[in-house]
């Protein structure tokens, strides 16, 4: 079903290092036309790359392009490319042949490289062309990127997205500021990638190398015609303006374009979305690495790491499935026990809910009896009304017909250890005199 499938980002960058400078340039959809392209200064092995990717960041954000999925292109001489004619092997035994090759072609140890592959299957038999990439300077670009606030999805060599972006068989000559790079791709893929030390501008020295590999190589041969792409930073210099075919040195051709360096990111988009699988990626996925290591000859130690991993893993299930066996046990006791707890929890609410009419200690009586020992045995200050307020307070309301009395009453009350405070609330007239007064306790009086 289409739904199950990976969308395509709905926008993506091309960005291509060449010159000391990075192009890049935005794709929207398929069907739109791509813009000019950005053009910034860019010498990664000599500048730093997070001041690079700052630099980056803010030209896109000024051009309005706010994605952050990009692919990119390298130049040919940052890579070092071995082709290897293959025998009819098993994956991994081909895994292990090709790993074999590249240690012997690459000019030090094969953990220091980065390597992409691309097949080609012709007539003359199956090939493999590999291309390598240093880690160190594929360790710049990613920072680069990530101060750029980019995601790449492909890094690759700009040449051969150039040479599988049109029609083939396909030649594409780059003639830069210093140096020069071809690539041959016959209709299966990449054949040849390879960086050439040019003194001039002329194309004559990439023409003649460019024979030369054509003639040692058989999935291309020079009586071929094919579509011959010449990309260079002065295209004024090779464009003929009589009509005449401007680079017949280059041997017969199906059809001549020549452009400006402009037109690298457009082709490697293009390439891009017309097949990327046929592209060699020098940024392989993590998956993809480990399980290259796990099948490398001499990885004893780390297939022993990984079975030890799993073991844990195991183990910590184990323990995981255990406890939930024990809460399910007791999950079990608890329904068996929750009918009689919740009987006995409505009783315990019934006993607080009645427990003041079952008290021991007669508090109000105890109240009474205190207030009246305070009052004199003579009858001068009588109590009219008592008023108990819960818990430990009481009022009083009467009358005395000697004022002194009174206040001795008051004093007597405010004497005992276990008053709080006697507050006189109303007195009116002298002889009798109406009082009230409230008595608070410091806890309930026991008899």
């Amino acid at each position: 079903m289409s739904w199950l499938r990976p969308s395509r980002p709905s926008a993506l960058l091309g960005l291509v290092f060449e010159d000391e400078a990075v192009l890049a340039t935005l794709a929207r959809t398929e069907a739109d036309e791509l813009p000019a392209p950005l053009r910034l200064p860019c010498a990664l092995d000599r500048d730093d790359p997070v001041l690079l990717g700052r630099a980056l960041r803010r030209a896109l954000r000024a051009a309005g392009w706010k994605w952050d999925r990009c692919v990119v292109g390298l130049p040919t001489e940052w890579c070092l490319a071995l082709a290897t004619t293959v025998p009819d092997l098993s994956p991994e035994d081909l895994d292990a042949f090709l790993a074999l090759e590249a240690e012997r072609g690459l000019p030090s140890d094969l953990a220091d490289w980065v390597i992409g592959r691309c097949t080609s299957a012709e007539p003359s038999g199956k090939q493999v062309l590999q291309v390598a990439l240093s880690r160190p300077r594929l360790a710049r670009i990613e920072t680069m990127l990530r101060a750029a606030g980019l995601r790449p999805t492909l890094i690759t060599a700009t040449l051969a997205a150039a040479a599988l972006a049109g029609t083939r068989p396909a030649i594409v000559v780059r003639q830069g500021r210093s140096s020069g790079a071809l690539c041959l791709a016959a209709p299966s893929g990449v054949v040849t990638l390879r960086s050439v030390g040019t003194t001039d501008d002329s194309l004559a020295e990439l023409a003649r190398e460019l024979r030369i590999t054509r003639e040692a190589q058989p999935a291309l041969p020079p009586q071929a015609p094919a579509r011959l792409l010449v990309i260079t930073s002065r295209p004024e210099v090779v464009s003929a303006s009589d009509g005449r075919d401007p680079v017949t040195a280059f041997g017969r051709a199906a059809s001549v374009e020549v452009h400006a360096d402009d037109v690298l990111p457009g082709l490697l988009l293009t390439a891009v979305r017309n097949d990327s699988s046929s592209l060699p990626s020098l940024r392989p996925a993590t998956p993809a690495r480990w399980s290259a290591l796990l099948q490398r000859p001499g990885s004893r130690r780390l297939r022993t790491l990984a079975l030890a991993a799993a073991a844990g893993l195991v183990v910590v299930a184990a323990a995981f499935a255990w406890r939930e066996i024990q809460l399910q046990a007791l999950r079990h006791d608890w329904s068996a026990l929750r009918p009689e707890v919740q009987r006995l929890s409505d009783v315990q609410t019934r006993l607080r809910e009645f427990r003041a009419w079952d008290d021991p200690s007669l508090p109000s009586l105890a109240l009474l009896r205190l207030v009246s020992e305070a009052f004199p045995e003579s009858g001068t200050v009588t109590a009219r009304s008592v008023e108990l307020r819960p818990p430990n307070s009481i009022t009083v309301s009467g009358s005395a017909r000697e004022h002194g009395a009174l206040l001795a009453t008051v004093d007597r009350l405010r004497q005992q250890p276990s008053v709080r405070n006697v507050r006189v609330e109303q007195i009116r007239g002298q002889s009798p005199a109406q009082f009230t007064f409230a008595v608070e306790l410091n806890r309930p009086a026991s008899p």
